[in-house]
């Protein structure tokens, strides 16, 4: 009996058809997002449990989380839902998923319980026995467009050949390729030009094996093209990032063309991977100008049979192929079974393939370069450093082998802001790499020394560098890491004050990230963005660019960039007067109950209290954080910002007459950082704070060059508050004709900043200025929001 078709919205889900339509159109999703949303659909009277999920759509348990969240993030997209507004897929804490929009049954039988209780998932298909080894499958056009009436038995063909194992598919050719009836094969040599992405490998079996081979031999392909073969090939973190999955991009081509027109790319390889009685057989769909042609080989491992069918791409492309016997070790296996792990952000998974390592395989460079990244990604520096260091100095390697090495012992000095290790670190890779080198790893080096420069307040050698790596990186054709570059580039010039360029530089990045789909570099540029528009009290802007990013991170399931993103949300909220929303959101964003170590969002609570009048209680909480400058914070969590802090402990020890607070804050000096002239700028402030709530004469002067180190920095925040300060000083003390001076220097912010306005009404209220203290008082009262208002 056919299944019930479902209704909502405007959109109509067939499971028997497997078709999810809009308007009449097929909207395009992989096989697991369907399946997801018809089992939810289909259980919608009940929450579905995690783990029942997973066995429902992919038939068996051992799903990593990361694919799950990525695989709910599309579903939800595919049905106008986020993950934060949760209008269709509600999240159900610490257990599992409910669907809670509104459905009506089309036709089909009625739903009922037994129904509702059978999974959508394909039932597991035998793997289809291989022949003797294959060196070619013919090349074929791919699927010209047809009229809309016959759009859905396309889509339904095109998921047939997803589905379908690849032997029992395609025609077997001889071993050189032949172009196929009303097309040509792709061309035979590629140019150097043209850019190759490889795609994560469909494997025909659901063992423990698929979890590995996925990723793993996807990165040894892409690898071996890239830095054997001397390809142009996108790196398969950057890869990735533009399927927007883990669990391969939809195979149809419509999909392929939207994947290699986001990459640049002119070849998308698809793989795929079947075991056989034998061993393993691999396909290499080449898709290239309209066409494919497919490359398979027999193997006793998936690598070996990798290494065969790419020997064999790339002998149809009349480039030189790697030793396949050299390139599919033993120690190469286990390495890119770590690496699988690690792309898969599986660090759990990684230590447990790490403990199973054969002894005589430990000692490989190979191997100990993936357990050395292992130990970095889990916060083991030391043990890091002990394995990178020898790998380093060792000279018998390949250049290729101790670059990494110098790249992890660079990475390591920039956590521990030791910047000139770091620089020498990234010029040592750069010079190991030689010329020519793999464009993708030079560009690597470039941007650790860039931020090596940055470190150390070089800003014009960090842009220098950064120029090189966008060089590099467009050499390798990665767009990926060139709008990640200019994410880099915008914050050195945030950090030199030129907030406006850091804007301009990051509207571009997040122009082409929106286009790639990739959520989490998207989710931090919109977090730099807001920042830098919160230093430039543009508000509404920030407001813009902070929802956008709060809205981007909601959806990931890295925890620490959507922290991050919410906790900018909250301070364009608290900035505006918005104070019951930005409450809201730091109880969503950091519940008190899940146990994360948030420096940034005691900040947070401690500025909230500030603006709702509760001085008292922002000092204590300020007295606390500024006692755990420079302590570790445990992931997710995140170090108090130094500025934030010091301004927020020096507005409130200002309104309460705190020198001790003051005092607590000049202690605890917070250490040089890249940002050194905003640290400048505030650490002149406290000074002159300390001298006014100690009567000390010499506070006039110090305001003053707290106010002339706020205009050096470049930073219109940092102004308005070394502006304020004074200006509450000289009107206390009636010398107001320095009051008009310094409110002069502040008559830019008074229209759209709370706080100029309101120091400005004071002033003008006690030069007797009552129509320029009444405008004021209409501006502060216009900004207040949720805050309290000077009496009009």
């Amino acid at each position: 009996m056919p299944r019930p078709v479902f209704r909502f919205g405007d959109l109509r889900l067939d499971p028997s058809a497997r078709e999810l339509v809009r308007g009449g159109e097929i909207v395009s999703v992989s096989p697991p997002v369907f399946d997801c949303l018809a089992y939810l659909i289909e259980h919608r009277e009940r929450a579905v449990g995690r783990d029942e999920l997973i066995a429902a759509v992919w038939g068996r348990t051992e799903i990593k989380d990361d694919l799950l969240a990525q695989t709910l993030v599309r579903a939800r997209r595919a049905v106008g839902d986020t993950g934060n507004e949760q209008r269709a897929i509600r999240t159900i804490p610490r257990f599992g998923y409910r669907w809670i929009a509104a459905v009506e049954i089309d036709g089909g039988a009625a739903a009922t319980n037994a129904d509702a209780g059978t999974s959508t998932a394909a039932a597991p298909r035998a793997p289809t026995e291989a022949a003797a080894p294959v060196e070619h499958v013919a090349a074929e056009p791919a699927p010209a467009a047809r009229p809309s009436r016959r759009r859905r038995g396309l889509a339904a063909a095109a998921l047939l050949l997803a589905l379908v194992g690849a032997a029992a598919l395609l025609a077997i050719w001889s071993d050189r390729p032949r172009a196929p009836r009303g097309g040509a094969a792709p061309r035979a040599a590629a140019s150097a030009d043209e850019v190759f992405v490889v795609l994560p490998v469909k494997v025909a079996d659901s063992g423990r094996e698929a979890a590995w081979i996925r990723l793993g031999a996807m990165d040894y392909i892409a690898t071996t093209l890239r830095e054997q073969a001397h390809l142009r090939v996108l790196p398969s973190d950057a890869a990735l990032t533009l399927t927007g999955a883990r669990d391969a991009a939809a195979a149809d081509s419509a999909a392929l063309q939207r994947l290699a027109a986001a990459a640049g790319a002119a070849y998308v390889v698809t793989p795929h991977a079947t075991p056989t009685a034998q061993g393993w057989r691999l396909v290499l769909d080449v898709h290239h100008d309209g066409h494919r042609a497919s490359y398979a080989a027999d193997g006793a491992n998936p690598l070996e049979a990798a290494a065969r069918a790419t020997s064999m791409f790339l002998g149809g492309l009349g480039v030189p192929a790697p030793s396949e016997a050299a390139s599919a070790t033993p120690a190469a296996e286990s390495a890119q079974r770590i690496g699988a792990a690690l792309l898969a952000g599986d660090l759990g998974e990684a230590h447990r393939l790490i403990d199973e390592v054969p002894a005589a395989l430990e000692r490989t460079p190979a191997v100990r370069l993936m357990i050395g990244k292992v130990a970095f990604r889990a916060g083991h520096v030391d043990e890091a450093r002990a394995i990178f260091a020898p790998l380093a100095a060792d000279a018998t390697l390949p250049p290729v082998e101790r670059a990494w090495a110098e790249l992890g012992l660079g990475a390591i000095a920039v956590r521990g802001e030791d910047f000139d290790a770091a620089e020498r670190e990234y010029a040592s890779a750069i010079a190991t790499l030689g010329d020519p080198a793999d464009p993708y790893l030079l560009g690597l080096a470039y941007i650790g020394r860039g931020a090596a420069d940055g470190g150390r307040g070089r800003a014009e050698a960090a842009l220098a560098d950064f120029g090189r790596a966008r060089a590099e990186m467009e050499r390798a054709g990665n767009r990926v890491s060139i709008a990640d570059i200019d994410i880099d580039v915008a914050q050195v010039e945030a950090n030199r004050g030129r907030y406006a360029e850091a804007v301009a530089t990051l509207a571009r990045a997040i122009a082409a990230l929106a286009e790639f789909g990739a959520q989490d570099h998207l989710t931090i540029a919109l977090t730099s963005q807001a920042t830098a528009e919160l230093a430039l009290l543009d508000l509404p802007a920030a407001l813009a660019a902070s929802e956008r990013a709060w809205n981007a991170g909601a959806a990931l399931e890295n925890r620490a960039i959507a922290r991050r993103a919410a906790a900018v949300r909250v301070r364009a909220l608290v900035a505006s007067g918005r104070l019951g929303a930005a409450a809201e959101l730091i109880e969503r964003a950091d519940p008190p109950a899940d146990g994360a170590d948030d420096a940034e969002f005691a900040v947070l609570r401690a500025r909230l209290a500030l603006e709702r009048g509760d001085a008292a209680d922002a000092a204590r909480r300020a007295a606390a954080a500024i006692d755990r400058l420079g302590a570790p914070v445990a992931a997710p969590g995140a170090p108090a910002d130094p500025v934030e802090l010091a301004l927020l402990a020096l507005d409130a020890a200002q309104r309460r007459g705190d020198r001790a607070l003051v005092q607590r804050l000049l202690a605890a000096a917070p250490p040089a950082r890249a940002d050194g002239a905003r640290i400048a700028a505030v650490r002149t402030l406290a000074e002159a704070v300390a001298l006014d709530l100690g009567d000390d004469a010499g506070a006039g002067a110090r305001y003053a060059d707290a106010l002339a180190a706020a205009d050096l920095s470049g930073a219109p925040d940092l102004v308005v508050a070394a502006g304020v300060a004074e200006l509450r000083y000289l009107t206390a003390r009636r010398a107001l004709d320095d009051a008009m001076s310094v409110l002069g220097r502040l008559g830019a912010y008074t229209s759209s900043d709370y706080a100029a306005a309101r120091a400005a009404a004071a002033a003008y209220r006690a030069r007797g200025e009552r129509a320029l203290a009444s405008a004021s008082e209409a501006r502060a009262h216009a900004l207040a929001g949720e805050r309290d208002a000077p009496a009009r």
